[in-house]
């Protein structure tokens, strides 16, 4: 996703689109054209986001052309959509920052971005049907590590979040029909910290509101207010964010190249209610769609370069994600009794590819033991059923895998890694090894 961030190198967030002087109107849609023209029929440009964080004198609903940012979103769109037919992608639109004409009398302060409330009286619309199915809305939100707003200080935090939450952007899909999709929203997660509360309160909210397609703020770890998932040598991962993330999107969609084509495995939702919704299948020439369960992250824009990949979907369109049963479920105990290790195996989905049985499954691998596991090794049998796809666990060749480097399991607690297998039948898995720490 390309992101206009700044108008200025070196120069700090603007509070509307444009500045008076150089950085005017014009001057930022001639950007957006010189951009486009480069890189807008690249198949793996999905989404351009029109501003960063609009705030201060930016306004929503007021019909104000010099302020107000919907209006001005209106205008990009209508202007990308004319000047760049072979842009596919899609268009994410921010919120404002106070300033926002809607019915919400007593809504409690926003981030830069984050506010959506205009879109209540005013959701953006261009007049183009085939443009405004591209919109995504994307709030930017942050905790107490970025500024201690006052409802971090009080003494129902974090449980009076939701209505927040549900407030400033939270009801907006289900108002307009648009995804939402979070922008930016991180801290440094530093353990037993306000900040840490409330990126774990965030969390289980987006996985219960089936809003977990969402960008992380953020890897590099220099960014003064939230650190990095990346650790301060640039080079170590920061496991507990990492684990954060997993816990938030622990299938995610994933994309692999094979025979000059990318394919794409789709992902699913933590939260098995989410499922229900159709997914999005993204293909060569395709134009870019989302589905009401903003799985955004698997649309695609089309290529117009034969030399490019083209994309496919490894699972068809036709197919359900719900579909799962589990039927293989086995355990095992550490050495001197130091961790109680169980496995369930269940089907996602299953489809057929050139003749052959594909499923998708998840391993729920639980630790029922008193001490937290740091590594295991397990044993999937048959040893040799071929794997074309797998996440959140390490191949260590002849049907053994292991947990990532940044894993720990805590007592009672359950990672549910991925895989895509060829096979007529689910897999059994068994432990090799436990290390508990």
């Amino acid at each position: 996703m390309l992101d206009s961030h700044r108008l200025s190198q070196g120069g700090g967030i603007t509070e509307l689109w444009y500045e008076n002087g150089y950085y005017t109107e014009a001057k930022v849609l001639e950007a957006w054209d010189i951009i486009l023209n480069r890189f807008g029929s690249k198949w793996n440009v999905f989404a351009i986001d029109l501003k960063n964080e609009p705030h201060g004198a930016a306004s929503w609903g007021w019909n104000a052309q010099s302020t107000d940012w919907n209006l001005a979103a209106e205008r990009f769109i209508s202007h990308i959509g004319t000047s760049h037919p072979g842009y596919k992608g899609l268009f994410f639109v921010e919120g404002v920052g106070d300033n926002a004409a809607s019915p919400n009398t007593n809504s409690a302060a926003h981030f830069w971005g984050e506010n959506l409330e205009g879109i209540t009286w005013h959701p953006i619309s261009t007049g183009n049907a085939a443009l405004d199915a591209r919109i995504v809305y994307s709030p930017h939100v942050y905790g107490p590590d970025v500024y201690n707003q006052g409802y971090f200080q009080v003494g129902n935090f974090p449980t009076n979040m939701p209505e927040i939450w549900n407030m400033h952007f939270g009801f907006a899909e289900a108002l307009t029909g648009h995804p939402v999709v979070l922008g930016e929203w991180g801290g440094y997660y530093t353990a037993n910290t306000p900040d840490e509360t409330w990126q774990n309160a965030l969390a289980d909210w987006l996985r219960t509101n089936c809003m977990t397609d969402q960008f992380y703020w953020c890897l590099n770890p220099n960014s003064g207010d939230t650190g990095g998932i990346l650790n301060n040598d640039w080079t170590t991962v920061n496991t507990r964010k990492l684990s954060l993330l997993a816990n938030v999107v622990p299938y995610p969609t994933n994309f692999t190249y094979a025979n000059s084509q990318i394919c794409v495995t789709h992902g699913w939702f933590a939260n098995s209610a989410c499922n229900s919704a159709s997914q999005t299948t993204a293909s060569s020439g395709s134009t870019a769609s989302t589905s009401s369960s903003s799985s955004v992250s698997t649309a695609s824009a089309s290529s117009s370069s034969s030399t490019s990949p083209s994309t496919t979907s490894s699972t068809p369109s036709t197919s359900s994600s719900t579909a799962s049963s589990s039927t293989a479920s086995t355990s095992s105990a550490a050495p001197g009794g130091g961790g109680q290790v169980t496995y369930s195996v269940s089907q996602v989905n299953s489809w057929d590819e050139n003749g052959l049985p594909m499923k998708q499954i998840a391993i729920a691998i639980t630790n029922n033991g008193p001490s937290t596991v740091c590594d295991v090794t397990i044993q999937m049998t048959p040893s040799n059923t071929q794997v074309t796809n797998s996440w959140n666990l390490v191949s260590g060749g002849n049907g053994q895998w292991s947990f990532p480097s940044w894993l720990d399991l805590g007592n009672g607690q359950t990672h549910t890694p991925g895989m895509v297998i060829q096979s007529s039948s689910l897999p059994t898995f068994s432990s090799v090894s436990i290390q508990t720490c």
